[in-house]
């Protein structure tokens, strides 16, 4: 498949990367639409060690579900959330599993990332997009997401933040 790789030393798009294989739980999604975030940057400069393909933030079609072929996300528009945790650790039973210390970030730690045809989540990770929402415009739900999560996580005078 095509993809947007990073290596030690370069970001390049390349015609020859494999598809991924979803293990037990996890989707294969085409990617539609996808974006380069501010987080995604460090990885293009070369700052940090992540090797692979990038891109965290998309949209894309459930094309199956590993041992599940009847699964009902299956040919859905769906997006995702990248982090994925272990859902033991103490964080992970606290509610915050977005900090996990096993935790892997799609297209940015440990998990390959979006900007490529196809890319691979848990299902849990995912959710459907409404009909009324355009690609354009659900490609930024993690953009949105992650406000959402950071102001339900800030408490000003012992109190949310909303």
């Amino acid at each position: 498949m095509r993809a947007i790789v990073a290596d030690k030393s370069s970001i390049r798009f390349d015609r020859a990367v494999a598809v991924p294989e979803p293990a037990h739980g996890e989707a294969l999604i085409r990617v539609t639409h996808c974006s380069v975030s501010q987080e995604d940057v460090p990885t293009i400069r070369h700052e940090n060690q992540f090797e692979g393909v990038i891109g965290h933030e998309f949209v894309g079609i459930v094309e199956r579900v590993a041992g599940e072929p009847e699964h009902p996300l299956v040919g859905k528009r769906v997006v995702g959330f990248a982090v994925t945790s272990c859902g033991v650790c103490e964080l992970c039973r606290a509610g915050v599993s977005a900090h996990c210390r096993k935790r892997s970030i799609m297209g940015l730690s440990g998990r390959g990332g979006a900007c490529a045809e196809y890319c691979v989540l848990p299902v849990a990770n995912l959710c459907e997009i409404p009909q009324s929402l355009p690609d354009d415009h659900a490609v930024f739900s993690a953009c949105v997401g992650s406000a959402l999560h950071t102001v339900q996580q800030v408490r000003i005078a012992g109190r949310p933040f909303v």
